[in-house]
């Protein structure tokens, strides 16, 4: 719908899917690409172009902040947390009202890597990409002398999974009961 600069793009650099594209080039070869075919399909073309456009606008206001929160949650990921390249600096971490204790927390982050978290008995050799397994492993995870280490850092990623999902959730569910129970469908039965 839109270029990197948000520019919108001209009706034959819209990606209306595979299917769309199949039949109108069906549509059009069956009428041997006449210019009223042809003005045909970019009538409809525009009238999709619109319609995915108002579809979008519906979408961003529903999870414009959802979508924001979640992308962040990446930074929690085990590949991320555990590479040198991926990870994020401390202070982009998302959610952060949810630290308690933010020195504590962050000089956790900070010693995170010096850990070779592969060989703990948390993990059994294996670390896992689920993100609640693998920050419970970490809360698990004590020291010979039986302290928790990354208690907080563990509890605030927890914390930060446990965030609430956006309404658009459930109106997406509940659209999709009213589509399928249908007057239509209803009058099928009977």
């Amino acid at each position: 719908m839109f270029d990197w600069r948000g520019e919108p793009l001209t009706l034959d650099k819209i990606g209306y899917g595979g299917k769309f594209t199949h039949e109108l080039n069906i549509f059009l070869k069956n009428h041997n690409n006449s210019a009223e075919a042809v003005g045909k399909a970019d009538d409809v073309k525009v009238r999709c172009a619109v319609f995915l456009t108002v579809a979008l606008q519906q979408v961003d206001k529903r999870l414009t902040v959802s979508t924001a929160i979640y992308k962040g949650l990446q930074a929690l990921a085990p590949s991320k947390v555990l590479s040198q390249t991926k990870r994020v600096s401390f202070k982009y971490l998302p959610l952060p009202h949810l630290i308690e204790e933010k020195d504590m927390t962050e000089q956790q982050y900070r010693k995170f890597l010096h850990l070779s978290w592969m060989e703990e008995s948390a993990f059994d050799g294996k670390i896992p990409t689920d993100y609640a397994a693998f920050w419970s492993g970490v809360i698990k995870y004590k020291t010979s002398t039986g302290t928790q280490s990354f208690k907080e850092l563990g509890y605030y990623a927890l914390a930060c999974l446990a965030t609430p999902t956006s309404n658009a959730v459930v109106e997406r569910i509940f659209s999709t009961v009213t589509n399928v129970k249908t007057k239509l469908r209803n009058r099928l039965g009977s």
